[in-house]
């Protein structure tokens, strides 16, 4: 069993236990699309989920894919809040049979400098209404805000780590000049650094979305981070289910499918993506 901040990596899944965490985010997720991604054999360290917003998946489909695509009670699993709150946790957690490794909670206030982050009360206040540990959201590092807020939580024993959420390699954002700084500042605090990947647009810089992701790994390697740690986690997350954004399960490019080969390619590899 899982024990209290604690996410397993099975070693089948890794060259080494040393590196970066794969995990799937299936917000807005259809049942014929986690019947494909379970059906290609796509598979992955843990599931991050919000089932409401999927409200025509059963009960049985969600369990099948926890159990199928995020190593069931080994891997990492995840429940996403509407902001904060206690309200979707137990439903995942009854979902994949009393097991919740983490509960992601944030103020949703968009860019506004360290908005999004919980305060130290809350950290403790929602870890234990959820049973499970606490991920907070930033959205950057260079204002004071961000930082502050962040050292503010960073002792509390119920915060499992920090999801930075961006669009993989937007040319045009000025935080993630800072983000290998932060990758390595929040090890060094013993917590989990969280990429929580925003696909669905992209940049006209990259020909593809798993490129553009590649390019962004290279410049983080470049830039000193250190990503070969189970502490780093790389969630794979969309948010539009509608055309022309849609990012389709399956495909060779611009898919949940081509971002998770692209990804496994950059962790089982230390030369450049």
């Amino acid at each position: 069993m899982l024990s209290h901040g604690e996410c397993f990596v099975p070693i089948s899944l890794h060259k080494t236990l040393c590196d970066m965490v794969q995990v799937i985010d299936l917000n807005t997720f259809s049942t014929e699309e986690l019947q494909q991604a379970m059906q290609a054999g796509l598979r992955y360290d843990g599931v991050w989920m919000i089932p409401e917003n999927s409200p025509q998946v059963d009960n049985a489909t969600w369990t099948q894919a926890i159990e199928t695509l995020g190593v069931y009670y080994q891997g990492c699993l995840v429940s996403e809040e509407y902001g904060v709150g206690a309200t979707v946790c137990p439903v995942v957690r009854a979902l994949a049979g009393g097991v919740l490794t983490s509960s992601f909670q944030y103020h949703e206030t968009g860019f506004v400098p360290g908005g999004t982050l919980l305060s130290d009360d809350e950290v403790s206040q929602y870890a234990s209404k959820c049973g499970a540990p606490v991920i907070a959201l930033t959205r950057g590092w260079n204002e004071p805000e961000w930082q502050e807020k962040t050292n503010a939580i960073l002792g509390n024993p119920s915060l499992q780590g920090i999801a930075w959420e961006f669009i993989p390699g937007d040319p045009t954002d000025p935080e993630l000049s800072q983000m290998a700084n932060w990758i390595n500042g929040m090890q060094d605090n013993n917590k989990q650094a969280i990429l929580l990947l925003a696909f669905g647009v992209c940049c006209s810089e990259y020909p593809s979305l798993e490129r553009a992701l590649a390019a962004h790994i290279n410049l983080l390697r470049a830039s000193g981070a250190r990503l070969d740690s189970p502490n780093v986690w790389f969630v794979i997350t969309r948010y539009i289910d509608q055309p022309p954004y849609h990012t389709p399960v399956l495909g060779s490019t611009n898919s949940v499918q081509a971002i998770t080969n692209t990804l496994m390619a950059c962790r089982n590899s230390d030369a450049k993506c």
